[in-house]
């Protein structure tokens, strides 16, 4: 798969990110890493300044997948962490994501 094409297209694929000031920064098989804007609003465990990087990892990528292709849907949670510039973790959270094929 051409995981720098995929990351390329996400800013027309999905144009709310570019309102709300995402950018997908990474993208490769099981990972993501977006950037938020500077002033997006987010609950901090500590002060955070400039740009913050979230980052995502998903170790069952291919068993998703796999659901995926099986059954037209999965449904998953995702472990993301807020960086700042300096790699400090100032944030973490889980976020239920969902898929569907399109038919």
């Amino acid at each position: 798969m051409d995981y720098e094409a995929l990351r390329a297209g996400m800013a027309a694929a999905i144009p709310f990110n570019n309102t709300i000031g995402l950018e997908v920064t990474d993208l490769g098989a099981g990972s993501a890493t977006v950037r938020l804007a500077a002033n997006a609003s987010i609950g901090y465990t500590m002060l955070a300044t400039g740009p913050i990087d979230a980052s995502a990892q998903l170790p069952d990528a291919d068993r998703l997948l796999a659901t995926l292709d099986a059954d037209g849907k999965v449904s998953f949670p995702v472990e993301v962490t807020l960086s700042n510039g300096d790699d400090e973790t100032v944030a973490t959270a889980t976020v239920q994501w969902q898929m569907r094929k399109r038919s």
